[in-house]
């Protein structure tokens, strides 16, 4: 990006409000179509904005009432997980991409922020009680901090090296923590 503003690409989308845009390794982008007032939700996309014409391809629902908000790539690139609305509240939903199904686990937190561990197997998990590893495939939940708070941009951070988590205490106003996270 320059100063005057050129450098800029607009993604191209269809007539469609974008949100949550979440990169892969690999280049590729995930990102939801925004529900619109009394709509059952949007569908959501996979991007790929090296290719003519962005090689936008949507991608399929979990059923005609619930959608999924992707929200973290995979290591590999072969996964993602986001969450997915249920009446109780919102729950987690991982995508294969090669098989092009979904995994769900209903839930009842008020939201959910994420990050997936090195392995690809395993995810870090904030919501609104604390923070969580999830195995996903098993749906083995173990709490590792009792915290409360909102969500505002980014309310949990992994390193790379699946070392360090980052949180904070609240979203609004609140200190950053530190852990080590021991495998």
């Amino acid at each position: 990006i320059r100063p005057d503003s050129t450098g800029l690409t607009l993604v191209p989308t269809p007539q469609i409000a974008a949100g949550t845009p979440s990169w892969a390794q690999d280049g590729r982008m995930a990102f939801n179509q925004l529900q619109s007032a009394g709509a059952p939700g949007g569908g959501w996309y996979v991007l790929r904005p090296s290719e003519p014409g962005g090689g936008l391809e949507l991608q399929p629902p979990i059923d005609a009432t619930r959608f999924f908000w992707p929200l973290a790539w995979s290591q590999d690139n072969t996964r993602l997980a986001g969450v997915v609305p249920y009446p109780s509240g919102v729950g987690l939903g991982v995508y294969t991409l090669a098989s092009r199904q979904y995994a769900t686990r209903p839930g009842d937190a008020s939201w959910l922020a994420m990050a997936w561990l090195s392995d690809g197997r395993r995810l870090i998990v904030r919501d609104d009680r604390g923070i969580w590893v999830v195995h996903p495939d098993r749906q083995d939940w173990r709490q590792l901090v009792s915290v409360g708070g909102y969500i505002l941009g980014r309310s949990v951070g992994l390193t790379r090296d699946d070392k360090w988590i980052t949180y904070t205490e609240t979203g609004t106003e609140g200190d950053i923590w530190i852990a080590t996270l021991k495998k």
